[in-house]
């Protein structure tokens, strides 16, 4: 009877592979288990066994099945699989250490385009995106998200919780112009713009939209304004109303680059007269804060002076309220008019809490 199966063996090969096939018994749902580890290993983290099976337990496909279970063995068998080129695919270049498994290599066993590891940055991003929901966009993107996961049949992207948290401000009156202002910004289509300004009279302006600005909790529109011939920055809260403006703009040279504009600036308001050298001391305390948190990329501690800091920006309003914020922490030392500026606000202040 051996040497008849031997025979048998010999002439119809494909019969001793179906055997040794039989005979490894995968065990049931082993597609669906290689495309779970085949998902978590792409993201080229380390797992245990242990780690593995909790994936595959907790895949949607998997969790509708009730009371179904998976043993160390199927998943040492199913990543031995990957590794001699399961059901045709390429061999997975799967390594183990210290008992845990990972790809070795960026590799996709089902060759999608994109990894599961650029589908969580994505996901993450959009999490981040989504804090700011003045942005029509993110609705937008949400959808598109979930396209990408169908078309690449990425079924189960385990989305982490919210890890980063922005300061939110609600900002009704600025907030209806981000999304309309972002396109015409992104083309610097021309427009016309009536402006109320606090305590003033309106006007209107025909401006080049360059850049969106957020600075403490409010929105501004950098532009060139093509009357003036200038930069200005509008409040989007003062923004009464906008409309297309059509003006030929190939014999207007823009040269506005943001990081350049605002180089030398706390905030968005550029002076004239430019930037200037400003020192102050601080209080022991708020020296260990300014160490480790400079106000801006130019500031440096002034050697041989105990706690006094130089920095290099425009004189703005919002210079002089960050440095008044810290108040008796910090006492500006240089130039003598900006000392003397502060100090009539100090006594202007001091007046209020006397009554």
């Amino acid at each position: 009877m051996q040497r008849i199966c031997i025979g048998l063996f010999q002439k119809y090969p494909q019969i001793g592979r179906f055997n040794i096939k039989s005979h490894k018994m995968a065990g049931k749902h082993q597609p669906e288990r290689i495309r779970v580890i085949d998902r978590v290993l792409r993201t080229r983290r380390k797992y245990t066994v242990e780690e593995l099976i909790n994936h595959v337990l907790k895949d949607p496909f998997f969790e509708s099945k009730e009371n179904y279970s998976i043993s160390e063995r199927s998943i040492e068998g199913d990543i031995s699989d990957m590794r001699k080129g399961w059901s045709g695919h390429q061999p997975a270049p799967i390594a183990n250490e210290d008992q845990r498994y990972f790809y070795s290599e960026d590799f996709n066993l089902f060759g999608m385009p994109i990894k599961d590891q650029e589908t969580f940055t994505l996901m993450n991003a959009l999490d981040i995106l989504n804090q700011f929901p003045e942005f029509e966009h993110n609705e937008q993107v949400s959808e598109i998200i979930d396209k990408l996961k169908k078309a690449l049949n990425i079924n189960n992207v385990e989305v982490q919780r919210t890890v980063i948290d922005f300061e939110k401000v609600e900002y009704p009156a600025g907030t209806k112009w981000i999304s309309k202002l972002y396109g015409y910004t992104k083309e610097r289509q021309p427009l016309h713009l009536d402006y109320q300004p606090f305590n003033k009279e309106g006007f209107q302006a025909q401006v080049v939209p360059l850049l969106l600005k957020e600075y403490n909790g409010r929105w501004f529109l950098i532009a060139y304004n093509l009357g003036m011939k200038k930069f200005q920055n509008y409040a989007l809260d003062r923004i009464q109303k906008i409309e297309e403006y059509y003006f030929d703009l190939r014999d207007t040279i823009i040269d506005f680059d943001a990081d350049s504009y605002f180089k030398n600036t706390i905030g968005v308001s550029r002076e004239d007269d430019g930037p200037k050298k400003i020192r102050f001391r601080t209080s022991d305390y708020l020296a260990a804060y300014f160490r480790t948190k400079r106000m801006h990329h130019s500031q440096m501690p002034v050697k041989g002076l105990k706690n006094v800091f130089e920095l290099y920006v425009d004189v703005n309003i919002e210079l002089i309220a960050k440095l008044m914020s810290y108040g008796e922490d910090l006492v500006v030392l240089e130039p003598e008019w900006l000392v003397q500026r502060i100090k009539r606000k100090v006594q202007e202040l001091n007046k209020l809490y006397k009554k």
